[in-house]
């Protein structure tokens, strides 16, 4: 989803924004738990190279998306563009959908960091159950549908290749029905 925002929003690798990848969050969690590692191991190269382009302002607006309490996803932006080195972090809040139902946070933390970058292009979503699932279902398949751009066509690409499981109906072979082609002597 995340790398569907930043296309839409335009963003490139030498953008003075970014968007990174839901496991940014975790990686800077161990990073801080470790600094002397942080310092020099090759795994923490990107986001070393991530915190220089913000500290000599490559870059001012960062976003992601997290997983909190491995059962909530929420947005996280930065907006660095006014701040200067030496200077504390400010928390506020961003303006946000309230959720209605226990399962749309992640496409709404989507819509939330949307908002946040582009407010004019991306408003916040009304959040009834039935925009909610419309919502989650396009993104499935936008998700689905740059995959398969990206991996091309599995069908075209895979014809000749001979699969190893079959479609089954549960039922074993001693009911004498196998693969759902039962032959009761009426077609002869």
């Amino acid at each position: 989803m995340l790398e569907l925002l930043a296309s839409d929003l335009g963003i490139r690798d030498r953008s003075m924004s970014c968007i990174e990848a839901t496991y940014f969050v975790r990686a800077l969690a161990q990073a801080y738990a470790n600094p002397e590692v942080y310092r020099t191991a090759r795994r923490f190269g990107w986001l070393r190279r991530l915190g220089t382009s913000f500290s000599t302002k490559d870059r001012n607006h960062f976003g992601s998306i997290a997983n909190q309490n491995e059962n909530h996803w929420v947005a996280l932006a930065i907006d660095c563009e006014k701040k200067h080195l030496g200077m504390e972090f400010k928390w506020t809040g961003i303006p946000v959908a309230k959720q209605t139902d226990p399962h749309s946070c992640g496409i709404l933390a989507y819509f939330t960091l949307a908002h946040w970058f582009d407010s004019e292009r991306f408003p916040l979503p009304n959040c009834t159950a039935a925009s909610m699932a419309e919502e989650r279902i396009k993104m499935f398949l936008r998700v689905v549908e740059r995959q398969g751009r990206k991996v091309g066509d599995l069908a075209s690409d895979a014809w000749d290749y001979e699969f190893t499981f079959a479609q089954s109906l549960g039922l074993s072979e001693k009911s004498g029905v196998q693969d759902g082609n039962e032959d009761d002597g009426e077609n002869e």
